[in-house]
């Protein structure tokens, strides 16, 4: 015959709770940098998607002649972290439109100061830094 003590509570002991603490620190220290990581991945993917998409509507906008204009992309210098849609033949000339900030520290480089895409045609024009 089996004698249960009904008086007994079963509970988990010091070191028992402490070895899931160890295990959770340790596994949340092995997956941290992957996942910071994957978040600059997808901060840099999402800027250069945006990006993109804002030099398709200039040139969209320059192909349909809206306003009877040029449009284009001007490239601002890296420590403003920022770039602008505008109409015109070159930025300098043209009319702002749209300021568009890069997020976290993104800088663009290349040498290129500004993308006019040509009334009608919508062929890009790139002015270098001067």
């Amino acid at each position: 015959m089996i004698l249960i003590d009904k008086n007994k509570k079963r509970a988990f002991t010091l070191v028992e709770i402490l070895i899931v603490i160890a295990l959770i620190i340790i596994f949340t220290l092995m997956t941290l940098p992957v996942g910071i990581d994957f978040y600059r991945e997808q901060i840099i993917e999402g800027q250069a998607s945006r990006l993109a998409d804002s030099l398709k509507i200039a040139q969209s906008r320059a192909v349909a002649a809206k306003q009877d204009s040029s449009w284009g992309i001007a490239f601002h210098e890296p420590e403003e972290g920022q770039y602008t849609l505008f109409r015109g033949g070159s930025y300098a000339q043209g009319d702002e439109y749209d300021v568009f900030l890069l997020e976290n520290n993104i800088t663009l480089e290349g040498g290129i100061n500004e993308i006019v895409f040509q009334k009608n045609t919508g062929r890009p024009i790139i002015n270098p830094v001067n």
